[in-house]
Formats: structure tokens, sequence, C-alpha cells
């Protein structure tokens, strides 16, 4: 998350004051000390228009934005 904070010429504070929380609310993501609930991840999702793996994996080459539950609004496990 960070590394997309970065890469937009985003501060911290401008990121939170954006998604409407706290500063280090939004820090304790970032160092990964804490992580967002649903409701706070779907803002995310919204806001940076990407995935959440994308946002936290140390692997994000690997994500699959078509096939993103948030993205999408699909969600493939609750199928029978």
């Amino acid at each position: 998350m960070k590394r997309w904070r970065q890469q937009h010429g985003l501060s911290l504070k401008a990121m939170a004051a954006k998604l409407g929380f706290g500063v280090a609310t939004v820090s304790a993501w970032e160092r990964g000390t804490r992580f967002p609930n649903g409701y706070a991840l779907s803002h995310l999702v919204i806001y940076t228009q990407t995935t959440p793996c994308r946002l936290f994996c140390d692997q994000p080459q690997r994500c699959a934005p078509e096939n993103c539950v948030f993205l999408t609004g699909r969600d493939e496990s609750l199928r029978p």
C-alpha cells in the first residue's frame, strides 16, 4: 500500500484524509500491524482502483484483477 501511495505522489496524511481514516490507522495498514476491515478494504479498493493483493501481498504479480471479488462484485466462494 505504501508503494502505491508513493507512486501516486501522496503523503500519508493526504491519503488518510481522502479515505476518511486517521493517519495512525492508515500508517498501521502500511506497516502491517493492522489490516483494514471489510468496510475500509472496500474503500481502499475503490479509491486505488486496484486489488487488495496488489496493495498488501508481497507477490502482487500473482494477482488476478479479473477474479477479484472487490473489483467484480462476484464472490465465487459463495456459489453452491
